[in-house]
């Protein structure tokens, strides 16, 4: 069903549908359009691809668990699937072997580099017909919407 942007006062459950609607938009275009290498990932998959992605250097399987907020087995499980499918990589820390470090390949580098060209052909162009007054105004919303979820949820 169309939320009615007109409405004055959207509920907050329009809000978290019609932020759903396109983040699943997005995420269903970028698979779309990358002849569907994203086929049968997960969103939480996405997600701690994206992550590892944005700490080249490494990124302990400990920190992504509290950030995430999720259990140690279901980390385990979802970064066990993607070293197997190859995006992933672990090693056991140089300073304490309990530790496990996650590290991007290639093929994730590679993933990144094709969903980074799509979303600047394809998702730039429609956030750029927004005025810029109200992009400004979305930026400054989504920020503050990722700080209450961070705050409240972690």
């Amino acid at each position: 069903m169309p939320i009615d942007i007109n409405e004055k006062n959207p509920s907050p459950s329009d809000i978290c549908e019609i932020l759903h609607i396109c983040s699943e938009k997005m995420r269903r275009f970028v698979a779309y359009k990358d002849n569907r290498r994203l086929r049968g990932l997960t969103l939480s998959q996405i997600e701690i691809l994206h992550y590892v992605d944005k700490n080249p250097n490494g990124t302990m399987l400990k920190k992504m668990i509290q950030e995430f907020g999720i259990s140690k087995s279901l980390a385990s499980q979802s970064i066990s699937r993607l070293i197997k499918r190859g995006y992933l990589r672990k090693i056991r820390s140089d300073e304490d072997s309990r530790n496990i470090v996650i590290y991007p390949t290639k093929k994730l580098e590679n993933l990144n580099n094709r969903i980074r060209k799509i979303s600047q052909e394809y998702f730039f162009p429609a956030i750029t017909r927004i005025p810029k007054g109200d992009r400004k105004s979305l930026f400054r919303i989504m920020n503050a919407l990722h700080k209450n979820l961070n705050k409240d949820l972690l």
